[in-house]
């Protein structure tokens, strides 16, 4: 059971390296970081934030055999529970505080899925100080309804918005024929109790990341039944669902990208490989048209998971093989997140998952030699002017000061960041 809960938490969540802070010396702070804390073990992983700062996720609990769906507001953390079995992840927040969970049952049965994090049965459920709705249900014929896959990716925006819609994904009662025995599975928007399977973008699998107050859902799709003859499997693309019709959001020249949020302005941020496949850069798309938002200076790989309405876009920047940065991607600049945190707070931020309306951004780093999770607040006193014409930060990283990590680790990190451009398998 520990290997598969590192394999999906510390896929991305144990943080590429633990590298010693690197920052611009004349940067100006701009944010206060504060740790989140876990629920008794030594990891976890806020997902998303609402525009009140609280904050949803996943940690470890003692002994870091399980982890359940956490709920974080003003210092305290509270543990959510599961449905019965031993994991449990927080995936979604709205500005009312209703939280959506998705979590292991005690049931056994059903074809075997990758949505949830043990081979029990997994399902939905949405939270506000108690269970509210305590199971969403499933496609016609399937068993499952869960997030855990999004793990893989590394964050989940909101999966719930603010007038009580929610998303996920479930499995359906058939094998992938790509993917034996896993069953095939396809995202799904849940209102007042009423399931809409919203299909796929021509392939057999499909998953759900976000959804706005417009109701617009966004996610990953296959794009065709069969496997590529050069990646090996059937490539993925973003898409955007509304009024009943899901849309290619299409790549950046690659032949894969994935959903990181989307906001009610119906931009959306994600990742997208390149020409050739093998780089990948993060995106920001609106009505058809792509920004690629790049790296930061010196980097070559580069992520978006989560934006606001203000057009501030956060995710991470690194190498084909780690990530490296938080970053933020601001009035066309791109800004190492390090740079504007105290010189001496022991904090090296690792990746952004999420930024509210308020510009609080929370995401996973290294305090003091610990992967922990992280909420930045922006510091009082200083203008927009000021925060816009500060210099993003350009020195390179010092790999010779690194710290070495287990083997073992640096296998499941890689394999997380690599996810990036394998996400259409």
């Amino acid at each position: 059971m520990k290997s598969r809960i590192l394999t999906c938490i510390t896929a991305m969540t144990l943080f590429a390296a633990l590298a010693t802070p690197f920052r611009l010396a004349s940067a100006q702070a701009r944010y206060t970081v504060t740790d989140l804390g876990t629920l008794g073990g030594t990891f976890a992983q806020p997902n998303t934030l609402n525009n009140r700062g609280q904050v949803v996720g996943i940690s470890s609990l003692p002994g870091d055999e399980v982890a359940h769906a956490f709920f974080w507001d003003k210092g305290t953390m509270v543990d959510l529970g599961t449905l019965g079995g031993p994991i449990s992840v927080g995936n979604g927040i709205n500005n009312s505080g209703e939280v959506v969970v998705g979590a292991d049952t005690d049931m056994s049965g059903g074809l075997q899925n990758t949505i949830c994090a043990t081979s029990l049965i997994c399902r939905m459920f949405i939270w506000k100080g108690v269970i509210q709705v305590p199971d969403l249900g499933t496609l016609p014929g399937g068993t499952d309804a869960g997030t855990y896959s999004f793990l893989a990716f590394g964050f989940a925006t909101s999966l719930i918005n603010d007038n009580h819609r929610a998303v996920g994904t479930a499995d359906l009662p058939f094998v992938d024929p790509n993917n034996p025995p896993f069953a095939s599975f396809h995202a799904f928007r849940w209102n007042k109790g009423v399931i809409t399977d919203l299909g796929t973008l021509g392939g057999i699998n499909s998953e759900a990341t976000a959804i706005n107050d417009l109701g617009e859902v966004i996610g990953g799709s296959q794009i065709s039944t069969a496997p590529d003859p050069e990646l090996g499997f059937p490539p993925g693309h973003c898409f955007l669902w509304r009024k009943g019709e899901m849309t290619d959001v299409g790549t950046l020249g690659g032949k894969i990208s994935w959903a990181g949020g989307i906001n009610n302005r119906s931009q959306v941020a994600g990742v997208s490989t390149l020409l050739g496949d093998n780089d990948f850069h993060a995106f920001l798309w609106e009505d058809g048209a792509f920004i690629d938002l790049g790296t930061f200076p010196g980097d070559v790989a580069s992520a978006a998971s989560g934006l606001n309405n203000q057009d501030e876009v956060v995710g991470a920047s690194g190498t084909t093989t780690e990530p490296i940065r938080a970053v933020l991607w601001k009035n066309g600049v791109v800004i190492d997140l390090n740079s504007r945190i105290p010189s001496d707070s022991g904090w090296q931020l690792m990746w952004a998952g999420s930024i509210n309306a308020r510009g609080q951004i929370t995401g996973v780093g290294v305090h003091n030699n610990e992967g922990r999770a992280f909420l930045l607040t922006p510091t009082s006193g200083q203008s927009d002017h000021t925060a816009q014409s500060a210099s993003p930060a350009t020195h390179s990283l010092d790999s010779g000061a690194r710290l070495r990590l287990p083997e073992n680790l640096r296998h499941r990190v890689r394999w997380g960041w690599d996810q990036m451009r394998t996400r259409g398998r």
